[in-house]
């Protein structure tokens, strides 16, 4: 089946393939070559037909345009169909212009459209006849436009059978759209194929019709098989890119890197894929806050990252950007549309806590501790109550004793310094600390370079002098007696002081505990008088010390406990005695006994000891003998 009304030699020259001759060349002929290529002479719409070099003929074009609205030429010297065109002659012909503000310049480029059939081969008269086979009617190409206004119905094409050349055939046809959904669409006519279409048609809904055609005469005999006839529904723009969220949110750490990525943006489009129609482009419309502007997307991909190192949740913590999406490759006809997206600025530490003051007074008083003395604030920009805010106090300087304590007061994220160990007016009438103050966690490794991890202050703690008591210090002082002295010597005893005048004047003594009630103690001087001989081998336990405790009490009744130490130098006053009073011998078992002896004085004054016998007789030294053991 083919047109009607064609005969075979113009249905076999219409089937070859038609060519195209682009030309291009400008009014001065300077900068623009002659070029030639070749495609079809049926073009559909949005469709690629060549490529036009245009910095070769003005290299700093700012304005392109084509007079002929039936073609639209792109940046890159693409140029594309804008509809559905049938090239009726062999040739047609339009202008690109291009122009040049700043230099003023113009140019032009001239486009011919040309196409040729090619030529059949000649037969050489020697080449063998071939004869001609019967031929089968073939599948016609066949589109129509999407949302077509008609006239209805609209003629598509026209069928014919070979056999209508000896046959009387009627047409008819099948499929979707004839006598399946949508139904009553397509209708042909019986006598001279000619195929219509009822109404207009959505691409998005149907983008191909399969229809079947049949050829057949009066008497029901098929003149041909059932031939296939697809109509191709061409898409045209009618369907607005959308974004996939209405609103999208997306957060970015402050001071982020540049080039970081913040979040991607995307659209779909309804139109036929891999088409201008679909050929997306993403652009921001608009940043709120306004400047600087902070963001970029990538046309293509939707992905939008930063452009600038000035992110700063302290000073602007969310941005607002209107964000487009246009078909077309982002021309000025294409369709578009909007969408919003919001960037919250995430919290970094990038901002150093700060002393409010770099130096700070405090007042204590002496022997007091576990109070607090001292709340220092900090200023910190970044977010309350995060790790990024809450500070971590040092002392760095001056609490080498132990004296002090900071710690961090969670809810006011205040210093709070503490005396954790009791003064001494008398040694320290002030100190001096070092305090440091940092956060949580490290600064952010941009940041951390060029501002001070720790802000410092100065710290002077005053401490104020109480009226104290009398000090026993040190606690226990010593005093050397020889045993066996005589009652009524006079030695030094124990001394307090008073810690404001540092002398004893005015102090009391009083003896509080005397185990053998050895000494006595003079309340005015604190001198100790030996009461009874004292006998160093009678104390228990057993050694060379003898405590007394003693009380010092000032004129307004405070006092203190020391302990005078009397160490008892011993005397040679114990003769050594012998363990046993008597002992057996044994004959003939026992050949001899051991004697032992003790010494209560100190080492010094006991053995080696001299054994002898008392009855020195020469019988009595004919029989016994008495040898040391062990050397002693």
């Amino acid at each position: 089946m083919a047109a009607a009304g064609l005969r075979e030699p113009l249905h076999e020259a219409l089937c070859m393939q038609l060519l195209l001759t682009l030309l291009v060349f400008t009014f001065a002929g300077e900068a623009c070559k002659r070029v030639i290529f070749n495609v079809p002479s049926k073009l559909e719409a949005d469709k690629l037909i060549g490529r036009v070099d245009l910095k070769e003929c003005l290299r700093s074009a700012d304005s392109i345009q084509s007079n002929d609205p039936d073609f639209r030429v792109l940046d890159d010297g693409s140029v594309y169909t804008a509809r559905a065109i049938v090239l009726s002659s062999e040739k047609r012909s339009f202008t690109i212009g291009l122009s040049d503000r700043k230099t003023q310049t113009l140019k032009e480029i001239y486009v011919l459209l040309e196409h040729q059939k090619k030529m059949l081969k000649k037969r050489h008269t020697k080449e063998t006849v071939l004869r001609r086979a019967k031929r089968r009617w073939a599948p016609i190409p066949c589109s129509m436009q999407e949302n077509s206004l008609g006239p209805f119905p609209l003629f598509l094409q026209q069928v014919q059978s070979d056999a209508a050349q000896n046959y009387t055939v009627f047409y008819s046809i099948s499929g979707r759209g004839v006598d399946q959904e949508p139904l009553n669409l397509f209708f042909i006519e019986r006598d001279t194929g000619n195929l219509y279409c009822t109404r207009p048609v959505d691409r998005e809904e149907y983008d191909v019709f399969d229809l079947i055609a049949y050829a057949s005469t009066a008497d029901g005999y098929s003149a041909d098989l059932p031939l296939p006839l697809p109509i191709k529904v061409e898409d045209e723009n009618d369907n607005h890119p959308i974004f996939t969220e209405t609103i999208y949110n997306f957060e970015v750490p402050e001071s982020s890197r540049l080039g970081t990525t913040v979040g991607v943006v995307c659209a779909t489009d309804r139109d036929e894929p891999d088409t201008m129609h679909t050929r997306l482009k993403y652009s921001i419309l608009e940043q709120n806050p306004k400047s600087p502007g902070l963001f970029s997307v990538h046309p293509s991909t939707g992905v939008i990252t930063t452009v600038s190192h000035y992110l700063d949740r302290e000073v602007i913590d969310k941005y607002t950007l209107i964000m487009k999406v246009q078909d077309m490759d982002g021309q000025f006809f294409g369709l578009s549309s909007t969408s919003t997206c919001i960037i919250t600025v995430k919290d970094s530490n990038d901002n150093a806590p700060t002393f409010r003051q770099n130096a700070y007074e405090a007042t204590v008083d002496e022997n007091t501790y576990n109070v607090e003395i001292l709340r220092i604030p900090i200023e910190d920009k970044d977010s309350i109550n995060t790790e990024n805010w809450r500070a971590n106090f040092t002392i760095l300087k001056g609490n080498e004793n132990g004296y002090f304590k900071i710690s961090t007061d969670k809810a006011t994220n205040e210093g709070v310094l503490c005396v954790v160990k009791p003064l001494n007016y008398e040694e320290n009438h002030q100190m001096i600390l070092e305090i440091g103050v940092n956060n949580e966690v490290p600064f952010i490794r941009d940041i951390a370079t060029r501002v001070p991890t720790m802000n410092r202050a100065l710290v002077t703690v005053r401490v104020k002098d109480q009226d104290e008591g009398p000090e026993c210090n040190p606690p226990a002082q010593y005093v050397r007696i020889k045993e066996n002295s005589a009652a009524g010597l006079k030695v030094n005893g124990y001394k307090a002081y008073d810690p404001e005048t540092k002398n004893s004047n005015g102090l009391r003594y009083k003896k509080l505990h005397d185990p053998k009630e050895w000494i006595s103690i003079d309340e005015i001087s604190g001198l100790i008088t030996v009461s009874k001989v004292l006998d160093r081998e009678v104390m228990a336990p057993r050694n060379d010390v003898y405590n007394v405790t003693v009380l010092a009490i000032d004129q307004d009744g405070r006092s203190c406990t020391g302990t005078l130490a009397v160490n008892i130098e011993d005397v040679n006053d114990n003769p050594p005695q012998l363990l046993q009073d008597y002992l057996v011998v044994c004959k003939p078992k026992m050949t001899y006994v051991d004697i032992s002896a003790i010494d209560l004085d100190e080492p010094v004054h006991g053995a080696p000891f001299h054994f002898s016998l008392a009855n020195t007789s020469p019988e009595v030294n004919r029989i016994w003998t008495i040898n040391k053991v062990n050397g002693i």
